[in-house]
């Protein structure tokens, strides 16, 4: 009787492999077979990594060759143009100058190569050096807009993130419906960028859901972007936001806090002295209460100089250091100032709050500096050295660090 022989066949064939080596794994001790799990889950992750950073870089090769072929077909030509003193048509850019069809169509990755090399010429350039009016008109011949309001609407979530930063970056402008379907978008990267797109932009209301929404995080990381936009809306005579509506939003986290402070000081907003004296009355951290000492300091807001006198032994020294600092930049010639730094330099105990004390009165005027040489005259050895600090030109400074 022959012996009838099972062919494998589909599914099957593996399945009897998977079964052997099942059965293989088994019979070893426990310790291997956890090891040989751990070790298969180890290659297994370092093949996918190593396949996901050669396609990486094989992506990246190609973008940087396509950057490189667009900047040898158009560099020089966008050179000239962005550099012309003359403003030009947009028919002699698009044909005379790029050699372009009227409705000549490009591809996505020649469009991101054309961004980055538009980007790269800004950066060399200075958008305050070319010609503005050629840049808009190059920007509409590569229809630079269009593309990244498809980026906006069809795009993912990455590249979504990336045409709004692209707005700022080209100086370029988007219908501003485009922003505000992501203001408050679940992604907070996304939010953050669709806020950021808006605020440089937008002409109505571009600043309301800072006050709308007390869930946005502001961190440290955010001020030097927030800062360029609003110092471009500056520049261009554009609405500015009140910084102090800012503070007040339920629970504002100390790093908003300081930079609308710093926004305040930097732009020169003196109208704002009343409001921010009356934020530094009622709030507790030390370090926002200093900062908004120091700025009304430097906008001369007298009003505050006999409180700051009367509230100074109530305070931690982190803002008595402040108050010294306040009363010196405001510089009144006040006498009662003059004793006032005199006595509390002597009634101190902390190294640190002396030493500003001594450095008030000795930029504060003739007056100051007459009452800082008689404290010199009669104080002990030990302390010559605090005087000697102060005097030196090396290390005297009216911004006295705290």
């Amino acid at each position: 009787m022959g012996e009838e022989l099972y062919m494998l066949q589909g599914w099957d064939y593996y399945l009897y492999y998977l079964l052997v080596i099942y059965y293989k794994y088994i019979e070893f001790s426990l310790m291997i077979r956890i090891c040989a799990i751990l070790l298969t889950f180890c290659l297994t992750g370092f093949v996918v990594s190593i396949i996901i950073m050669t396609y990486n870089n094989y992506l990246q090769i190609f973008r940087e060759r396509r950057v490189r072929k667009m900047h040898d077909r158009y560099g020089k030509i966008i050179d000239n143009i962005l550099l012309d003193e003359k403003e030009i048509d947009e028919i002699e850019i698009r044909e005379e100058r790029l050699g372009l069809q009227k409705n000549k169509k490009f591809k996505d990755n020649e469009r991101d190569a054309i961004c980055t090399l538009i980007i790269e010429k800004i950066e060399a350039l200075g958008l305050g050096n070319i010609n503005r009016h050629n840049y808009n008109l190059l920007l509409e011949t590569f229809h630079i807009s269009e593309w990244i309001e498809h980026n906006i609407e069809k795009g993912s979530v990455r590249k979504k993130i990336e045409a709004f930063r692209m707005v700022q970056t080209l100086d370029c402008r988007v219908r501003s419906s485009q922003s505000v379907q992501y203001v408050y978008d679940r992604n907070h990267n996304l939010k953050k960028a669709a806020r950021y797109a808006y605020i440089y932009s937008a002409q109505n209301a571009p600043f309301r859901f800072f006050e709308e929404d007390p869930n946005f995080l502001f961190f440290n990381s955010d001020a030097p972007s927030l800062h360029y936009i609003l110092e471009y809306r500056h520049k261009n005579n554009m609405s500015m936001p009140d910084y102090i509506n800012w503070m007040r939003i339920p629970q504002p986290t100390n790093s908003l806090k300081l930079f609308c402070i710093k926004e305040i000081e930097l732009f020169d907003k003196r109208e704002d002295a009343p409001r921010l004296y009356e934020i530094f009355k009622t709030t507790d951290d030390n370090e926002v209460r200093g900062m908004i000492l120091r700025t009304l300091g430097k906008f001369k807001y007298t009003a505050m100089e006999e409180e700051l006198m009367q509230v100074y032994n109530k305070e931690k020294e982190f803002v008595k250091r402040s108050i010294a600092i306040a009363l010196m930049e405001l510089g009144t010639g006040n006498p009662k100032v003059v004793e006032f730094l005199k006595e509390k330099y002597t009634d101190s105990k902390d190294i640190n709050t002396s030493m500003t004390l001594l450095n008030a009165l000795y930029n504060y005027g003739p007056q100051g500096q007459a009452v800082f040489k008689q404290l010199e005259a009669c104080c002990d050895a030990k302390d010559k050295l605090q005087f000697k600090h102060i005097q030196d030109p090396l290390t005297n400074d009216r911004a006295y660090e705290l």
